[in-house]
């Protein structure tokens, strides 16, 4: 089910996205937690954006993704020590509406996922996905941006195995 967030909608822009690793725990407008084999995944979903926390039994590693204006970048392609990101932005013009409307309808009932609709537009969302993986913990994030019909997608690993 999709959580409606408790902040106005703010004409982000999806360049302003950069993905920054290790930063503690930034607040949060919803979370969910998961207990895995390999540890605990929180994820969390940011007035900016979204956070994933994933505590192991001798470390804790967090990936976050949002407009935090600290003069870094979202890479297409990141790997190091046993984590992978892939990101894509893609420009869906007349198609935003539908493939955005589909993409909430998927998430809606899932389980293993987290949406949170900005109010002021129902298709200003950023979900989360726990994705299965043979390697380790994978998740996958959507942040969509109705005032330029833009959809960026990430998809990251943390192998554990």
């Amino acid at each position: 089910m999709a959580t409606v967030l408790s902040v106005p909608f703010i004409d982000a822009q999806p360049q302003d996205l950069v993905l920054s690793i290790g930063l503690p725990p930034q607040p949060a407008l919803a979370t969910k937690t998961f207990e895995l084999p390999v540890g605990r995944l929180e994820m969390r979903l940011l007035g900016s954006s979204h956070q994933v926390i994933v505590e192991g039994p001798s470390s804790t590693f967090s990936e976050t993704v949002a407009c935090l204006n600290n003069g870094g970048s979202l890479p297409s392609e990141s790997s190091d020590d046993g984590y992978r990101f892939y990101s894509s932005c893609m420009q869906l013009g007349e198609r935003f509406d539908t493939e955005v409307a589909d993409l909430l309808n998927r998430l809606e009932d899932k389980t293993d996922a987290l949406t949170g609709i900005f109010p002021g537009h129902r298709l200003a969302l950023t979900g989360i996905e726990l994705i299965e993986s043979s390697e380790g913990i994978s998740w996958r994030t959507w942040h969509a941006y109705p005032q330029s019909a833009t959809l960026v997608r990430t998809d990251s690993t943390l192998v554990t195995s």
